[in-house]
C-alpha cells in the first residue's frame, strides 16, 4: 500500500486546519489531505457508511455538500476538530429544514429539489479568491449564482490554459493546479465584462441564498409544520390582492392549476407526496415573480382567515337569513332551502369570482345565497343592492328603460331582467308596474322553458333571442315569465337535472341505441358517443349514463384494430412489389425510398408495425451487404485487370495508379468500403510483385 494511503480505521490527520468562511465542506477536506499528505479519497473511505468502492468515483464526492446519509459526521468531526453543527454550515444540509415535516425530513425530495438548483458535476472558482484566500465558495455551485460576490468577476468551470472543465473535487484542487495540464488556476488580473445590473440581481441571488442556508424561517404557527407552514405562505403571496382574505385557487398565480391543487391537498390532508409539496423552485418563483427577496417573503404575515378558508367546507356552515327588504322571510332563515350546485352534482361552483361549497334559495323571493371560502354569508347573484337600491328608485320616478341603462351603464338586457323580477314581486308602484305587466301568461310555460333548454344558471340574454324566434316573446314578456314561481321552483327542484338532461332512458331507448351501435360498427362509420347520440336523436349524456360508454369503446378498439390489420396488409403488398422490382433492376434497397414508396416514415413503421418495419431493416441490411459484395467483386476484378495493363506497359504498379484506372476517388477511399478497397489492392499489388 503506498504510504500515503491508510487504513480504514487507522486515518490521524496530524494538521487540522480550520475551515474559512463561506467555504464547501469538500474544499475543506481537500484542503486537509493535501496538508496532511494523503488522498482526498483516504478520509472519503475512512467516513463512508457501508461498502467503499462506489464511493472512489469522483462524481460521487459532491455528496458532503448536500447530503451526509452515507457519511459518518461524528468520524469526520472528530478527524478534523469540529463539531457536526459547525461542519455542517458549509454544506447544503441546513436547506432540509424546509423539507422538515412534524420532525421528519423527506429527504429523497429535498434531494430532487437541490439537485435543481445546483451544479454537481463540475467546480467553479473565481481566479482572484485562488489568490487572496485559496479557497472554492460554496454558493459558486448554484446554478443561478455566475459571478464572485467579492471580485465581482464571473466564475469559472475551466482551465484558463488547456480550456477543460474541472471536476467536482480532484486531487490538485488545494494547491489551484489544473488537474489535465498542471498549470496554475490562479490569476493576478481580470477584467470584468458585467454590468451593474448583472451585478445587483446577483447580489441578490446571493443574499436570497444565504438567508435560506441562515434557517431563520419560522412556522406561522406554532401548529403548523415547516412543510405546511411554506404552503400556505405560497399561496398567499401568489394569490391576487383582491382575494388575500381566502383561498381562491383561480386566483393564485404564478403556478398551474393541477399544482396549486396540490398544495392546497397537502395542506387540508396532509398527504406524503412528492408533487403536493412546497420545493425550492416555489420559492424562488415567488421571489422573482414578486419582486421580493426570500427574506421578504419568510416575513410575510398570513391572516387567519386565510388559514382557515382551506377548512371552511368541512365544517357545518350556519344558514344565514334573507337579505332582501321585499321578502316576507327578510331577516329571517324560516325561507331558507339547500340547492344542488349544478344538475351535474360538482362539489363547488364559482358566482360573480366567488367559490361557493353550498347554495341556499329563499323560497320567498327566491334570491340565491351562499358561504364563499371566508365563511361569510352572502347573495351570489348580486340583484338584492342593485334592484333596491339602484332599478327601483329610477323607475318609481318614472324614468324609461334606455334612460335607466345609460345611467346605470348597464345592457337593456340586463334592465329588463330586474324589471321583470320585480314585476312578479311587486315591488314597483302600482301605476308604473301596470305600463309593463303583459296581458297574459301562457298555460305551459315550464315546458316551453324546458324546450330552449333552461337551466339553473341560465344565461338570460342568449335564451331571450331563443324564446323571441321562437314564441315571438318581447323582452319585458321573457323576463316577466322568467320569474314565475313555478318556472323558478322547477329551476331549483331536484328533478331539475334529469328534466333537462333526460338522462335515464327507456328500455325501447337502450334497444335502439344498443342496434344503432352495432349498425354503426357494421356500416364501418367511426363510432364515438357523440355519433350514436346524434344518431339515436339523444344527448351525450345519455350515452354514458345508461353504460354505452364501454360498448362503444369496445366496438371502437376492435374497428381500429381492423383498420390497423388491413393497413399493414396493404403495406406490405406494396413493398413486397417494390422489392421485387428494386431486386429485377439490380438495385439496392434503402429506407429512405422505401418510405417515400409507403408513403410512411419508418417512425411511423416501427410504433405502428413492428414486425413489418424488422423486416423492411433485414432486407435493407442483405440488400446493402450484397451490393457491397458484388461492388467488391467488380473492384478486384478491375483492379487485376489495371496490374496486368500497367505490367505489359512496364509503368510503376502503385496504388494511386490502380485507383486512377478503377475510377476509385480520393473521397471514395475515405469511406468504409473505400478502406476496405484500399487494402484489398494493396494485397493485390503485394501479390502480382511477388510473381513478377
Amino acid at each position: 500500500m503506498p504510504n500515503n494511503e491508510c487504513k480504514r480505521e487507522e486515518l490521524s490527520l496530524t494538521v487540522q486546519p480550520k475551515p474559512k468562511p463561506n467555504e464547501s465542506l469538500s474544499s475543506f477536506i481537500v484542503r486537509v489531505a493535501t496538508e496532511n499528505g494523503i488522498s482526498m479519497f483516504t478520509i472519503r473511505r475512512y467516513i463512508t457508511i457501508g461498502a467503499q468502492s462506489r464511493y472512489k468515483q469522483l462524481p460521487i464526492f459532491h455528496q458532503v455538500d448536500w447530503v451526509h446519509e452515507n457519511i459518518d459526521m461524528e468520524k469526520l468531526s472528530t478527524e478534523l476538530g469540529v463539531k457536526v453543527s459547525d461542519l455542517e454550515k458549509y454544506t447544503f444540509t441546513p436547506l432540509q429544514m424546509y423539507f422538515n415535516e412534524n420532525g421528519v425530513v423527506d429527504i429523497p425530495q429535498y434531494k430532487v429539489s437541490l439537485s435543481k438548483e445546483i451544479i454537481t458535476n463540475k467546480r467553479r472558482y473565481c481566479p482572484l479568491c485562488l489568490v487572496s484566500n485559496g479557497i472554492y465558495k460554496l454558493l459558486w455551485q448554484v446554478f443561478s449564482i455566475s459571478y464572485c460576490d467579492e471580485h465581482h468577476i464571473a466564475l469559472q468551470n475551466k482551465c484558463n490554459s488547456c480550456g477543460k472543465s474541472l471536476p467536482y473535487v480532484f486531487e490538485t484542487m488545494a494547491i489551484h493546479l489544473c488537474v489535465h495540464c498542471g498549470d496554475s488556476l490562479k490569476l493576478k488580473r481580470y477584467i470584468s465584462e458585467r454590468n451593474e445590473f448583472d451585478l445587483g440581481e446577483q447580489q441578490r441571488k446571493y443574499d436570497d441564498w444565504n438567508y435560506l442556508l441562515s434557517g431563520a424561517f419560522k412556522q406561522i404557527k406554532p401548529n403548523i409544520n415547516t412543510i405546511e407552514s411554506l404552503a400556505y405562505l405560497i399561496l398567499y403571496v401568489s394569490s391576487v390582492d383582491s382575494h388575500k382574505n381566502s383561498f381562491n385557487r383561480r386566483r393564485v398565480r404564478y403556478f398551474s392549476l393541477k399544482r396549486i391543487k396540490g398544495l392546497a391537498t397537502y395542506i387540508r390532508n396532509n398527504r406524503n407526496v412528492a408533487s403536493f409539496k412546497v420545493n425550492l423552485q416555489d420559492i424562488f418563483t415567488v421571489s422573482r415573480k414578486e419582486e421580493i427577496s426570500v427574506e421578504e417573503l419568510f416575513n410575510t404575515t398570513v391572516p387567519d382567515t386565510f388559514i382557515n378558508s382551506f377548512f371552511i367546507n368541512k365544517k357545518d356552515s350556519q344558514i344565514g337569513v334573507c337579505l332582501a327588504p321585499w321578502c316576507k322571510y327578510y331577516k329571517s332563515v324560516e325561507g331558507m332551502r339547500e340547492i344542488a350546485l349544478t344538475a351535474d352534482n360538482k362539489k363547488t361552483i364559482n358566482r360573480n369570482r366567488v367559490t361557493y361549497r353550498k347554495l341556499f334559495a329563499c323560497t320567498g323571493c327566491y334570491m340565491r345565497y351562499g358561504v364563499n371560502n371566508a365563511g361569510i354569508w352572502q347573495e351570489t347573484d348580486n340583484r338584492i343592492h342593485v334592484i333596491w337600491s339602484k332599478v327601483r328608485p329610477l323607475f318609481s320616478q318614472g324614468y324609461t328603460r334606455h334612460a335607466i341603462s345609460n345611467m346605470l351603464k348597464i345592457t337593456s338586457n340586463k334592465t329588463h331582467e330586474h324589471l321583470g323580477y320585480m314585476l312578479q314581486y311587486n315591488i314597483l308602484p302600482e301605476e308604473i308596474s301596470i305600463k309593463y305587466l303583459p296581458h297574459s301568461v301562457p298555460s305551459n310555460l315550464i315546458e316551453k322553458f324546458i324546450d330552449i333548454k333552461w337551466s339553473s344558471f341560465p344565461k338570460y340574454h342568449t335564451l331571450y333571442k331563443v324564446a323571441r324566434v321562437k314564441y315571438g316573446w318581447s323582452q319585458i314578456e321573457f323576463y316577466y315569465y322568467a320569474f314565475e314561481k313555478d318556472v323558478l321552483e322547477y329551476q331549483l327542484s331536484e328533478q331539475h337535472g334529469s328534466l333537462r338532461d333526460r338522462s335515464k332512458a327507456t328500455e325501447p331507448m337502450k334497444q335502439k341505441i344498443y342496434q344503432t351501435i352495432k349498425e354503426l360498427y357494421e356500416k364501418q362509420v367511426t363510432l364515438s358517443i357523440e355519433k350514436v347520440a346524434e344518431e339515436v336523436g339523444c344527448n351525450n349524456k345519455t350515452i354514458g349514463y345508461n353504460g354505452f360508454s364501454n360498448l362503444i369503446k369496445q366496438y371502437r378498439e376492435i374497428q381500429l384494430q381492423e383498420q390497423k390489420n388491413s393497413e399493414e396488409a396493404v403495406l406490405s403488398r406494396l413493398y413486397e412489389t417494390y422489392k421485387k422490382e428494386v431486386e429485377q433492376e439490380k438495385g439496392v434497397l434503402l429506407i429512405k425510398n422505401i418510405s417515400r414508396h409507403l408513403n410512411r416514415n419508418q417512425q411511423y413503421l416501427t410504433i405502428k408495425f413492428p414486425e413489418l418495419s424488422k423486416k423492411i431493416v433485414n432486407d435493407v441490411k442483405e440488400s446493402k451487404s450484397k451490393a457491397i459484395q458484388l461492388y467488391t467483386e467488380e473492384m478486384i476484378t478491375k483492379t487485376k485487370n489495371a496490374i496486368k495493363l500497367l505490367t505489359n506497359k512496364y509503368e510503376p504498379i502503385t496504388i494511386n495508379a490502380i485507383k486512377k484506372l478503377i475510377g476509385l476517388t480520393n473521397n471514395q477511399s475515405k469511406s468504409k468500403i473505400g478502406k476496405h478497397l484500399v487494402g484489398l489492392i494493396r494485397k493485390e499489388i503485394q501479390m502480382a510483385k511477388e510473381l513478377i
